[in-house]
């Protein structure tokens, strides 16, 4: 037969076969082995909007009146705190923001000023579904001060 008038190559379809079997892989690794599909590949890279880049480190005055506006110096330190919520790393990083000082002005306290404050309440807070609404959940909920 000749080439010239549409006649198709068995190899053309050997990408598109290595594909799917490689698909059918991945699933087979996350039912069989249950393989955690956000780590062990791209194929279920969306399945959940809890990741570090969906969550937020809150930092308040322990009353819940002021929010701080965190520091460009914590910044790997939130990032880190985002990636790995622990009640240990949110503490000390808690402790670190009650030492500094602040300007407060219509209920925001930025670094630098003369204000302090007692107790500070530091919680990080992501997404969750319930499959037809998000709602926050918060990870990691700590105070501390002269209270706690």
């Amino acid at each position: 037969m000749d080439p010239s008038k549409g006649a198709r190559s068995p190899a053309m379809l050997v990408p598109a076969g290595l594909l799917l079997c490689s698909i059918a892989a991945h699933g087979f690794q996350i039912v069989a082995h249950e393989d955690d599909p956000q780590r062990s590949g791209a194929f279920a890279m969306f399945s959940t909007i809890d990741i570090g880049a969906t969550r937020k480190v809150l930092a308040t005055a322990a009353e819940g009146t002021v929010v701080l506006d965190l520091p460009t110096s914590l910044n790997d330190r939130a990032t880190a705190l985002l990636d790995h919520p622990s009640e240990e790393a949110a503490t000390r990083m808690a402790s670190d923001l009650r030492e500094l000082t602040w300007t407060v002005s219509g209920g925001t306290a930025t670094e630098g000023g003369t204000d302090t404050f007692d107790a500070l309440r530091l919680q990080v807070v992501g997404l969750d579904s319930d499959g037809r609404s998000f709602v926050r959940q918060v990870l990691v909920d700590v105070v501390v001060g002269s209270d706690s």
